[in-house]
């Protein structure tokens, strides 16, 4: 009877064997197999039907970029001096609760005056500006800016226009600020009109030029 012993498969005791799993080593009768995949599911060789059935690739269409709305720069309507009428603040407050309202009853509601007042202070003839900012936060586009004319020009360069700053389509800030161009152009007239005088004669006009508050800041 043989004797079965386990040391006629396997190497001597204390002998090594590196096994190469990719590449086994032949057994006597039979054929080398190649080297198999190490997946378990093998990538299948691309057909027409499985090309078929892919899902197209869509590149991600961006929305064009429009404009953020600006409100363009005015100046207040000149009118009479009362507290409870259209005051300049008043006016550009009105603007600003048209850009949120768009609606002209709930802008003058929210400043304290009527719907008629409002349309009343539109059609004043030296309104230009003031339309054009109108008509801007109403519609919600963008309208061309208003030219302003030589006689708003002394208003533009003591007081300023009134901005208002949109953040998302929403009013953030009114401010006020003289135009430093049209101040230059008014010192450059000025420099013209005074050269023919003498040196005594232009230290009088500029020391009365400091006493008046609307031209403190041309001297």
């Amino acid at each position: 009877m043989l004797q079965y012993d386990k040391r006629d498969e396997w190497p001597q005791w204390g002998e090594t064997r590196h096994l190469n799993l990719a590449h086994p080593e032949p057994v006597e009768g039979r054929q080398r197999n190649p080297p198999q995949s190490i997946f378990l599911h093998p990538r299948p060789k691309p057909t027409r039907e499985l090309m078929s059935k892919r899902r197209p690739i869509t590149r991600r269409r961006h929305k064009p970029w429009t404009a953020y709305l600006q409100i363009p720069p005015f100046l207040p309507v000149p009118l009479r001096t009362r507290r409870d009428g259209w005051t300049p603040a008043r006016q550009a407050r009105f603007i600003a609760a048209l850009v949120r309202t768009a609606c002209v009853r709930k802008a003058a509601q929210a400043i304290g005056l009527t719907r008629e007042s409002a349309y009343r202070l539109r059609r004043h003839p030296r309104a230009g500006s003031f339309r054009a900012a109108w008509d801007t936060a109403v519609s919600g586009k963008q309208q061309p800016r208003w030219k302003f004319t030589q006689a708003e020009a002394r208003d533009l360069a003591v007081e300023g226009p009134f901005r208002i700053a949109l953040h998302r389509g929403s009013p953030r800030t009114i401010w006020r600020k003289p135009d430093d161009s049209r101040l230059l152009s008014f010192v450059t007239r000025l420099d013209r009109l005074v050269a023919h005088l003498t040196p005594s004669q232009q230290d009088d006009l500029l020391a009365w030029a400091v006493t008046q508050p609307h031209l403190r800041r041309f001297v």
